[in-house]
């Protein structure tokens, strides 16, 4: 796992697909990723001129045979906050078996090929700062 995982993951949002999201869950395909990355995405959508807000998942609560690499992020990495340079994130990823496991390791994200149930998941009242 990524050295910034602490038993959860996290999901950026903008405030006004929160109802929606807590009443029917995530989408099949939704990214998860560490607190610092997410906190990235809600910067992101704040610069667009929206609320974020920030979902927590127990990644104990996800079907851990549903869980796939996050390519976006392969192929176009965030590197001032996975802190590392692209062609490392390519050569990482290159000597990796590129599974999700590797992918969480070296930039901080997944994919959840299913959906995630409204149950499970929980508004991060405190969103880390990005780095």
């Amino acid at each position: 796992m990524h050295e910034d995982f602490d038993g959860h993951l996290y999901h950026a949002t903008p405030r006004s697909k929160l109802d929606e999201i807590m009443e029917t869950g995530l989408r099949a395909g939704t990214c998860l990723a560490v607190s610092d990355i997410a906190a990235y995405y809600a910067e992101d959508i704040e610069d667009e001129g929206e609320e974020p807000v920030i979902l927590k998942i127990a990644f104990e609560d996800l079907d851990a045979t549903a869980l796939a690499p996050d390519m976006p992020s392969i192929e176009e990495p965030i590197s001032t906050v996975v802190g590392s340079k692209e062609d490392e994130i390519w050569e990482r990823w290159d000597g990796s078996d590129q599974d999700w496991q590797d992918c969480m390791q070296i930039v901080g994200s997944l994919v959840s090929k299913v959906g995630i149930p409204a149950m499970v998941i929980v508004v991060d009242e405190e969103p880390a700062p990005a780095p």
